[in-house]
């Protein structure tokens, strides 16, 4: 991360809100390289650059999220290839983290959307809320699913008998998906 962080712009004085207002700008890149420049430059934000994106998200209908979708979700991208397993441990505490502060579901769903992307069993504590929320247990369950460690497929059968209604649907499916055998019992029962 210390490679991304001197490469982003050497004794560049701009402050964080600065640097991230400048990025925004220029989203979404004319090329891949340029693409590829800009990710390089997220990175060096740090943890607490990308979250400060995440919380700038705008509720629905107050404000245009555009810029900053596409470049978090570039950035998801981005980390989550090959090889890129610290920025996809940055990307990770910044989503999660971000997560825990916002309220807009809608804005939730997004960033469950990336941590999607660039999940790994780190990511499970920062999902795991939200497969009793009825809105957001679907992304919250493909997320999981994708994961698919054991951490996560504990979350998902954790989850599953409080569960009613079309969540209950949405955890049993996401439990198949997994294929996760130690899920067999405790669905058999709901069958009865």
């Amino acid at each position: 991360l210390a490679d991304f962080q001197a490469q982003a712009q050497p004794g560049d004085q701009r402050t964080l809100t600065t640097k991230i207002a400048d990025l925004l700008a220029r989203m979404p890149a004319s090329d891949a390289k340029k693409s590829e420049m800009d990710m390089e430059e997220m990175a060096g934000f740090g943890a607490e650059g990308l979250e400060d994106m995440v919380n700038m998200l705008s509720p629905a209908g107050q404000g245009d999220n555009t810029a900053l979708q596409y470049a978090l979700s570039g950035f998801s991208n981005y980390a989550g290839k090959p090889g890129n397993e610290k920025l996809r441990e940055l990307a990770v505490a910044a989503y999660g983290h971000g997560l825990e502060k916002m309220a807009d579901k809608g804005n939730k769903a997004f960033i469950i959307r990336q941590l999607e992307a660039v999940g790994n069993d780190a990511a499970v504590g920062f999902l795991s809320p939200y497969l009793a929320d009825e809105q957001l247990a679907d992304p919250a369950a493909r997320a999981l699913v994708r994961i698919n460690t054991a951490g996560a497929r504990k979350a998902l059968l954790d989850a599953l008998p409080a569960a009613s209604g079309n969540t209950r649907l949405t955890l049993v499916e996401a439990l198949g998906d997994c294929r996760a055998k130690e899920a067999v019992a405790t669905i058999s029962a709901f069958l009865n």
